[in-house]
């Protein structure tokens, strides 16, 4: 468990020399379904299947990636251990529905968290680190991959340099970006934006 969650923090640093971090306050759950919401985790302010703001998602989504990826060969395990009581993936609301950690979850993809269960807060300036954890597994694995460095080159774009926490890189922004990736790399890039749910 503790190797995930050091990995974790090391990929907020990966973040801060690749493109600079991105985030604010955390976002006010109150007005959210229970799904939405870190109310079924102790003490903490974002998790991850709850709304936030979608640079707070893409933030932890990120570090997420690599804890997974350090600790993972993601072309045959798509999993990160994670360090907070979570959902399952599956039938989140049925018996033991909510697992303490160490708790494997899957970032093999398509699982779209806040389209599925937070619909009503759909917003370009939301998301869950759940959704972009995956948008980033699947953005580098497979034919095509794009690297944590291309990434890095894409929000250093958006923001005009290093990114820092007054930025707000949202969908539109990074997709456009990402007209400077190869041919073959851009579309896998917006094929995982729609397979995620993130490409709002």
């Amino acid at each position: 468990l503790w190797k995930f969650i050091v990995a974790h923090e090391i990929g907020h640093i990966a973040q801060r020399r690749l493109g600079g971090l991105v985030g604010r306050k955390y976002y006010d759950h109150t007005p959210l379904p229970a799904l939405c919401t870190c109310a079924h985790a102790t003490a903490t302010f974002h998790c991850l299947s709850s709304v936030g703001f979608a640079d707070n998602a893409q933030d932890e989504g990120f570090a997420h990636f690599i804890a997974a990826r350090a600790w993972n060969d993601l072309s045959v395990n798509k999993v990160l251990v994670y360090y907070k009581d979570s959902y399952r993936a599956i039938n989140p609301l049925g018996p033991g529905g909510v697992e303490s950690p160490p708790a494997a979850r899957s970032c093999a993809g398509g699982l779209k968290w806040e389209e599925t269960y937070c619909a009503p807060t759909l917003s370009p300036d939301l998301g869950v680190e759940w959704d972009w954890l995956n948008f980033f597994v699947g953005t580098a694995t497979g034919a095509d991959a794009i690297t944590p460095t291309q990434i890095g080159q894409l929000y250093q774009t958006v923001c005009g340099g290093t990114c820092n926490r007054f930025d707000r890189p949202i969908w539109s922004t990074l997709s456009a970006a990402a007209a400077a990736l190869p041919a073959n790399q851009r579309q896998k890039f917006l094929d995982e934006g729609a397979l995620q749910g993130v490409s709002r």
